[in-house]
């Protein structure tokens, strides 16, 4: 019998019916053309079930909604305590283009950290670049470009010290930094960072 028929003759809910069918891994058949199909013989049986498991399928479904909401949120507030603690780390992670840090020893290498980007000149750098046409014709440093290079390679430190904080480190050691400018006319700047992420740990002096 399919579960449409037993839905209009029973006049209960066939969407609600095929769910309890489901959920109580009963016995039935899928239909040719959506539902399910049930033997005869269990339709009375099952239609009884599903009656006594209806009566209490609200309050079910509400704990159940509830409870899926919680771990939502606890699984939310987890990820934002984990990344503030990466954010964290990722701000006290030390710098240097040297091989040590003065003060402390290094336990650990994480291996190289490494990352670039390719960007173009932008308007607000071009425009500042036509007043820098004057001043090179005058013997003045071109700030446009080099302002915008300062801040690439603000970008790409930082992105290396959320690297190396990914890998485990707490410091990057032999850190260089290299930038040029290509294209038509050198409207795009080309910059790379890379470094040694480590692990230190300070020295304690002894009496």
């Amino acid at each position: 019998m399919k579960t449409s028929e037993i839905a209009r003759e029973y006049n209960i809910h066939q969407g609600f019916f095929e769910r309890y069918l489901v959920e109580c891994d009963l016995n039935y058949k899928d239909g040719f053309f959506g539902g399910y199909i049930v033997d005869d013989a269990d339709v009375e049986e099952y239609v009884k079930g599903f009656l006594a498991w209806n009566e209490n399928r609200e309050e079910r479904d509400k704990k159940t909604n509830e409870e899926a909401e919680e771990r939502k949120n606890r699984a939310r507030e987890e990820w934002r305590l984990e990344e503030k603690r990466r954010k964290e780390n990722v701000e006290k992670t030390m710098m240097t283009t040297g091989p040590s840090f003065e003060g402390y020893m290094i336990t650990d290498y994480k291996g190289i950290v490494f990352d670039e980007t390719i960007t173009g000149v932008g308007i607000k750098t071009a425009v500042k670049g036509m007043f820098d046409i004057y001043a090179s014709l005058t013997g003045e440093q071109l700030y446009a470009v080099s302002e915008r290079i300062n801040e690439l390679k603000s970008e790409l430190l930082y992105r290396l010290k959320e690297k190396a904080v990914n890998a485990g480190a707490n410091a990057i050691i032999a850190i260089d930094f290299e930038s040029s400018i290509v294209g038509p006319g050198g409207n795009t700047i080309m910059a790379s960072a890379h470094g040694t992420a480590v692990v230190i740990e300070k020295i304690q002096k002894t009496e």
